[in-house]
C-alpha cells in the first residue's frame, strides 16, 4: 500500500485532492502524538545472551535468554529450533509472559546437531530474532552387556546388562546368533529396570552370540556381543568292581545333574568290537547296575551316556575299564633240543608250587618217542628224566599229582597194554614204579585219596589203587558194570577227585567223552565199598556250544574250594569254561575265555594230550599247552 501511495503522489489530477489531507496531517504532527515506528528494529531489539545447555542424563536441552528490553510493547517469545541438514524450522513454544526466559526442550533426539533461537514479537507483529546457537544433543550408546553365564546343570545361559538411565526408552531386545543360522529375537522387555534374562532354549555344545538392542525413540542402539556355550554335566563311573566269582562287573556312577534327563545308557565295549548298550535306566536316581555273564581275560570298557529329551543330544561320561581272570604271565618252558612236547601234565601242591611233567617225541619221526618222563620241579630251569626204561605211548596223556611232597605220574607205555604208575620223592630221586595191565586203555585220572592211596582210573573206568609205598591193590571194574554212566560213558577222557563223603572218603568227578555220537557227560559218582555206585549228577548245561554246554572237553580241574570246575575243551576253539560244581545249581555256567591258537590267552589243544590245567589256592588258573619249543604255561589271575 505504501508503494501505491507514493505512486499516486506523482499524478497531477490527484494532487489537488490530496493537498487538504496533507495539510491536516501536517497540522496533526504539530501536536504531542507518538512518533515511534512499531517496525523500527531499534525499538524492538532481539533478546540477548541466548544459551543452550544439553542435559545428557535427562535427554533435554535447556534454552535460556535475557528478558526483552525493547520500547515497543511485548507480545510473545517464540522458541525455534532447526535440525542440521534440514530446512524446516520448528516452533517449539510460544510464551506470552515476558518474564519467562527459560524453555526446556524434551523432544531432542540423540546424536543430532540443532540450532536454537528465540524470536521476540511486538504487539504490531514485528519479529526480532536472536542469534542462532548450535548445540549437539546427547549421545546414546547401547547398554553394556555385562555377562553371559552358561549353566550345564540348568541348560540355561543367563544374561545381565547395564540399566539404561536416559530418556526415550522403548524396550530392550534380546538377540541371539548361532553359526549358520539367522539372528533370533528371543525376548522384548519394556521395563527399563529389568536388566537380567535367562535363555532356557540353548542346546549344549553349541556356541551362541548374544547382544542387547535398546530402542530409543525410533532408533536402535546395540550393545557389544558376548559368547557363551555349555556342556552337559557328564556322569562318572565312581566304582567298577570286576568279580571272577560271579563273572560280573558291579558299577556305580554319579547321578546326572543336568537338564532334560531321559535315560541312562550303560555302554560296554571290548577292544576290536563295536560298543553296545547293555542297560537302559529311565529313573535318574538309579545309579547302580551289575553286568553279568562276562568273559574272563577280557578287558571291558564301560561308560554312561545320558540321553536327553533334546533329539540327538546326549552327554558321554568318562570311560572305566576292568578285567578278571587276566593273563598274569606266560611261562615259557625249557626247550627240548631235537624233541618236542607230545604230552604235558601240571600239578600244584599245597604250597602252591608248580610241577610240570612232559613226554617228548622226536622231530625226525612221529613214532620215535623219547624214553621216560621228564619232570620240572618248582624254580628249576630244566627237566630231569625219570623212568627211562619205558617209552611213552604216542597218544597217551600224562597224568600228574603232587601230595605230601611226592610227585606221582601215570602214562601208557609204547607197544604194550601197560600203564606206568610211578612216584618221585621230594628230594628228586626216583621212588617206586609199577606197570599195570589195562588192555591198552589210557590213564584218565590220577589222584591221592584221603587215606593216602594213589588211585589211577583208566579210560574204561577201571580203578587201580596203590599204597603210598607202591603196593598194588586189586583193580575194580565196578564202574563199567554199575551202569552209572551207561555204555555211552566210555571212554573217559579225564577224571579228577571231587569233594564227597563216601565210605572211602572219596567222590569222583568224571569227564566222560564217548567214542561215538555227540553225547558226553560231566558227572559225579561216589566210591562205595571200593567200587562206584549211586546216581549220576551232571555238572554242565548239556551238550553244545552255548555257554555252560560242552563239546569235546579235554581237561578239567577244581579250584581250591572244590566248588568251581575249570574245563578246557577242543570245540575247534580252545575254549576254557568255569562251571559251578556245587550241588543243586540250576545254571552251571559262570564264565569263559580263550580260543584256539598260539597267542596270549589262546590255547593250543592239538594234540589234546598237550593240554593240562591246575588251580592254586588263590584261584589262579594255570593252563599248559604245547606252544613254543618246550611248551608254555599261561597263568590267569582271578
Amino acid at each position: 500500500m505504501r508503494t501505491e501511495f507514493v505512486r499516486d503522489l506523482h499524478r497531477p489530477h490527484t494532487m489537488r485532492h490530496l493537498l487538504p489531507i496533507a495539510c491536516l496531517l501536517l497540522l496533526a504532527a504539530c501536536h504531542d502524538a507518538d512518533r515511534r515506528n512499531p517496525f523500527d528494529p531499534e525499538l524492538t531489539p532481539p533478546v540477548e545472551e541466548l544459551t543452550v545447555t544439553v542435559d545428557p542424563a535427562g535427554g533435554v536441552a535447556v534454552v535460556e535468554w535475557d528478558p526483552y528490553t525493547g520500547s515497543q510493547p511485548f507480545a510473545e517469545y517464540r522458541v525455534l529450533r532447526k535440525e542440521a541438514l534440514l530446512e524446516r524450522i520448528e516452533t517449539l513454544e510460544v510464551i506470552a509472559d515476558q518474564s519467562v526466559t527459560t524453555y526446556v526442550d524434551t523432544t531432542i533426539r540423540p546424536d543430532l546437531d540443532y540450532q536454537f533461537f528465540v524470536e521476540v514479537i511486538n504487539q504490531a507483529g514485528y519479529p526480532a530474532s536472536s542469534e542462532r546457537v548450535t548445540a549437539r544433543s546427547f549421545t546414546v550408546r547401547g547398554v553394556d552387556l555385562l555377562s553371559a553365564t552358561a549353566s550345564g546343570r540348568d541348560g540355561t545361559i543367563a544374561l545381565q546388562w547395564q540399566r539404561y538411565g536416559g530418556p526415550g526408552f522403548v524396550e530392550y531386545q534380546v538377540w541371539r546368533k548361532t553359526f549358520g543360522q539367522d539372528d533370533v529375537l528371543l525376548q522384548s522387555l519394556e521395563d527399563v529396570s529389568v536388566t537380567t534374562w535367562s535363555d532356557t532354549t540353548p542346546l549344549p555344545e553349541t556356541n551362541y552370540e548374544y547382544r542387547i538392542v535398546m530402542s530409543l525413540y525410533e532408533h536402535d542402539f546395540t550393545s557389544q556381543t558376548r559368547e557363551a556355550s555349555y556342556d552337559l554335566p557328564s556322569v562318572t563311573i565312581q566304582s567298577a568292581f570286576f568279580s571272577s566269582e560271579t563273572a560280573a562287573a558291579a558299577l556305580t556312577w554319579s547321578e546326572y545333574e543336568g537338564p532334560r534327563f531321559q535315560k541312562y545308557e550303560l555302554w560296554r565295549q571290548v577292544e576290536g568290537q563295536l560298543g553296545q548298550v547293555v542297560k537302559e535306566i529311565t529313573d535318574r536316581s538309579v545309579t547302580t547296575y551289575t553286568d553279568t555273564l562276562l568273559d574272563g581275560n577280557t578287558q571291558y570298557f564301560y561308560h554312561i551316556r545320558v540321553r536327553t529329551t533334546w533329539p540327538g543330544v546326549s552327554a558321554l561320561g568318562p570311560e572305566r575299564s576292568g578285567i578278571f581272570y587276566e593273563l598274569e604271565q606266560a611261562i615259557a618252558l625249557p626247550a627240548l633240543s631235537s624233541n618236542r612236547v607230545q604230552a604235558i601234565g601240571i600239578a600244584i601242591d599245597e604250597n602252591d608250587e608248580l610241577y610240570v611233567a612232559i613226554t617228548a617225541i622226536s622231530t625226525t619221526s612221529a613214532v620215535d618217542m623219547a624214553a621216560g618222563i621228564q619232570v620240572r620241579f618248582p624254580a628249576a630251569s630244566r627237566y630231569v628224566r625219570y623212568f627211562s626204561r619205558i617209552v611213552p605211548h604216542f597218544g597217551s596223556p600224562i597224568r600228574l599229582v603232587v601230595s605230601g611232597g611226592r610227585v606221582f605220574a601215570a602214562v601208557r607205555t609204547k607197544g604194550d597194554s601197560l600203564v606206568l604208575v610211578g612216584a618221585i620223592d621230594a628230594d628228586g630221586s626216583e621212588g617206586w614204579s609199577e606197570l599195570v595191565t589195562t588192555g591198552g586203555a589210557l590213564p584218565a585220572g590220577l589222584f591221592v585219596d584221603i587215606d593216602g592211596f594213589v588211585t589211577m582210573v583208566d579210560e574204561e573206568g577201571i580203578m587201580y589203587r596203590f599204597t603210598p609205598d607202591g603196593e598194588a591193590r586189586e583193580p575194580s571194574v565196578e564202574l563199567v558194570n554199575s551202569g552209572l554212566l551207561n555204555e555211552q560213558a566210555i571212554p573217559i577222557q579225564h577224571i579228577i577227585r571231587a569233594p564227597g563223603t563216601g565210605p572211602a572218603g572219596l567222590d569222583l568227578l568224571l569227564l566222560a567223552v564217548p567214542g561215538r555220537g555227540d553225547s558226553h557227560v560231566i558227572g559225579k559218582v561216589r566210591v562205595r565199598e571200593g567200587f562206584y555206585g549211586g546216581n549220576r549228577q551232571e555238572f554242565d548245561d548239556g551238550v553244545g556250544s552255548a555257554n555252560g554246554q560242552t563239546l569235546n572237553p579235554v581237561a578239567l580241574a577244581f579250584d581250591a574250594s572244590r566248588t568251581r570246575l575249570i574245563v578246557v575243551e577242543l570245540r575247534d576253539r580252545g575254549v576254557l569254561q568255569v562251571l559251578n560244581a556245587e550241588p543243586n545249581v540250576e545254571t552251571r555256567y559262570i564264565t569263559k575265555w580263550g580260543e584256539f591258537g598260539p597267542g596270549p590267552g589262546q590255547f593250543l589243544v592239538t594234540p589234546p594230550t598237550a593240554v593240562s590245567i591246575a588251580v592254586d589256592s588263590e584261584g589262579r588258573v594255570f593252563v599248559a599247552d604245547g606252544q613254543g619249543e618246550g611248551g608254555r604255561i599261561q597263568v590267569f589271575a582271578p
